[in-house]
């Protein structure tokens, strides 16, 4: 499989499109009911952010006096009534208030919907991969006994995340206040190393995901540092495995956007529908591929895979020799 070099990620990806219709209804079923509560999340989102923006927009249109309603012989018509002025500003206090708390809302609703999806999709590419099938009442039943390890691994890798870019924005930081052209190659410089550097950690920090979700008691710190030892030998893999993926993440922004300023709002939003949907069937692809990521590492290293997902039988499916 080294054979291929910088390419062999690619195999891992073809094992990945090829595990996929294993204990196919079940995915099936997650891939669907993932997707359509993304889409609806997302339609619910924008159309609220939608109204609460019409209602900005009335607000403000308000705040701005009629010229026609002025008259050159009455000074008194060119003043506000200071408490009406005052009822209209609290009422766009509120609007904000309400539009911050939306989001906020629908942030943690993605979050909640993208980490049940990556445990439920990592268990049953995990089931396939040892040749078992699986049921939903397992699948829900396992979810509910282990999310806490995930959960405090995404904790440490978050930490990690907002670490990383402080570290940027201290570096960024000379570029605001003192401008000038040697500073701005400086941080751009610096900026496409940290992106690269970013990318290669983030491989880690997937993977540290996986093993929280499949191995016993391993979570946290404890979790990074596994996955640290097993992707040694296999940084390259795992390092263009990202990319790819964030590559491809990167056209469907860029398409949206494009979108977004050519047809407007209305048509991005239809637009951004089938975008969530696509991005989620992306998303659950990126996991396969991660949990054969994590098999590959693991048998590279010559380490059985210390897999505890209850049901499973520990016998690996033969792979293809390369």
């Amino acid at each position: 499989m080294d054979s291929y070099g910088v390419l062999s990620f690619l195999i891992i990806l073809k094992e990945a499109i090829q595990l996929l219709p294993k204990n196919g209804k079940l995915m099936a079923l997650v891939t669907l009911l993932s997707a359509l509560l993304s889409v609806i999340t997302y339609a619910a989102f924008r159309f609220s952010i939608l109204g609460l923006a019409q209602d900005m927009a009335s607000v403000s249109k308000s705040l701005v006096p009629d010229p026609s309603s002025f008259d050159p012989s009455d000074p008194s018509s060119f003043t506000s009534d200071p408490s009406k002025l005052q009822d209209q500003l609290d009422h766009m206090k509120q609007i904000l208030l309400v539009l911050y708390a939306v989001e906020i809302a629908f942030i943690f609703i993605f979050l909640i919907i993208s980490f049940a999806t990556t445990m439920a999709i990592i268990l049953v590419a995990a089931a396939s991969r040892v040749g078992n099938s699986l049921s939903m009442k397992d699948l829900l039943s396992r979810i509910g006994r282990t999310w806490t390890k995930p959960f405090l691994t995404s904790i440490y890798v978050t930490m990690h995340a907002f670490g990383l870019f402080a570290i940027i924005g201290l570096f960024a930081a000379p570029v605001v206040i003192y401008p000038s052209v040697v500073t701005i190659l400086i941080a751009v410089s610096f900026a496409i190393v940290a992106f690269f550097f970013y990318l290669y950690f983030l491989v880690i920090w997937t993977l540290a995901i996986v093993v929280s979700v499949v191995e016993d008691g391993c979570y946290g710190m404890v979790a990074m540092g596994k996955a640290s030892e097993l992707v040694k030998g296999q940084r390259l893999k795992g390092y263009m495995l990202t990319l790819s993926f964030f590559l491809l993440s990167l056209i469907m922004l860029v398409i949206y956007q494009v979108i977004y300023r050519v047809k407007g709002l209305s048509s991005a939003v239809i637009y951004g529908l089938f975008i969530v949907g696509f991005s989620y069937l992306l998303k659950i692809l990126q996991v396969v591929a991660y949990t054969l990521f994590y098999f590959h590492c693991k048998k590279l290293h010559g380490e059985e895979p210390e897999i505890d997902i209850g049901v499973f039988k520990y016998e690996l499916l033969p792979t293809t020799a390369k």
